[in-house]
């Protein structure tokens, strides 16, 4: 129905992203298959790029620094979007520490994977409604 907001399940993408906020070695580990477009909620893709550049930068993850990054960063959003972000970083910090990694990693190669996939299949089957 028109008007209707769609609701998206991110209990598995917050789960995933706060492993990567604090775990380095996941990090390091699925660095090459992490993509931040393909989370659903536009505040798991803000805060998966700024974990990924502190990574790229220092070759670790950000854990409590993630705060810093927000504070340095937040000027980057739109006000709702800063609002979100932070009220995000707030509510799951308390629940964030390092995981059983190769859990961890089995769970965000699944996720990034099936993601990449549905992308894909979207892709072609605008394509072909297209007559491409």
């Amino acid at each position: 129905m028109a008007g209707e907001v769609e609701r998206v399940d991110v209990s598995v993408e917050g789960r995933i992203l706060g492993n990567l906020i604090t775990s380095g070695e996941l990090l390091g580990k699925v660095r090459p298959i992490v993509d931040p477009t393909l989370f659903e909620s536009p505040v798991s893709r803000i805060v998966a790029q700024w974990v990924l550049d502190y990574f790229d930068r220092l070759h670790e993850a950000p854990g409590k620094a993630i705060t810093d990054v927000y504070i340095a960063r937040r000027e980057e959003l739109n006000e709702a979007d800063a609002g979100l972000v932070k009220a995000f970083l707030k509510n799951c910090s308390a629940t964030w520490k390092p995981t059983n990694v190769a859990f961890a990693e089995g769970m965000a190669t699944r996720f990034f994977q099936g993601r990449s996939l549905d992308r894909l299949i979207e892709n072609l089957t605008t394509k072909a409604g297209g007559g491409d």
